[in-house]
């Protein structure tokens, strides 16, 4: 019996019946950034009784670090896409069916996050001032990465969107 054969046969007989991803495939993990898969395998990671499959997956934007998450997870990772899916899905907001009962205005702005802190503040505040209910700010991409490169760029952007006063009391605002 090889790995994949035995790895399938335990899968089954504990109902999880496929991988999502398989080794080599890049994933967006929530707290990592885009990974590489490159191992799926069975561990016990509270004690013997509790195997499961999991993915080892590597950042790549953190050279030399592991994340190790369940296979069956639903909500630690996602597909990687392009640009333009991002921006698709974006421009699609305004279609959802709670924009549209609930009479909500969707609101976004793009600036690099380079720009001096006032700049910032500036077209955060232009941005809350046309009154939407959500509101987005999009970085200009690679203007939110240190000069090393070691951070994740979805991670790092919000220190950037944090820093912004406008933007922290918009969000503190917010209620149900």
């Amino acid at each position: 019996m090889t790995d994949l054969d035995r790895w399938i046969w335990t899968c089954m007989n504990r109902g999880v019946w496929m991988s999502r991803y398989n080794v080599g495939d890049y994933i967006v993990h929530e707290s990592s950034g885009v990974c590489q898969v490159v191992e799926i395998s069975e561990m016990a990671l509270s004690g013997r009784g509790s195997e499961k499959m999991y993915y080892s997956l590597e950042p790549v934007y953190q050279t030399g670090a592991q994340v190790i998450t369940p296979v069956e997870s639903k909500v630690r990772i996602r597909d990687v896409h392009t640009k333009d899916e991002m921006q698709k899905l974006m421009d699609s907001a305004l279609d959802l069916p709670v924009v549209k009962e609930q009479n909500v205005r969707v609101d976004s702005a793009s600036w690099s996050a380079k720009l001096p802190q006032a700049e910032q503040e500036r077209l955060a505040e232009e941005l809350i001032a046309k009154g939407g209910n959500i509101n987005f700010i999009k970085w200009e991409a690679g203007s939110v990465l240190s000069e090393t490169g070691r951070a994740m760029e979805h991670m790092a952007s919000f220190d950037y969107g944090y820093k912004i006063a406008a933007v922290r009391d918009w969000l503190f605002e917010q209620s149900k």
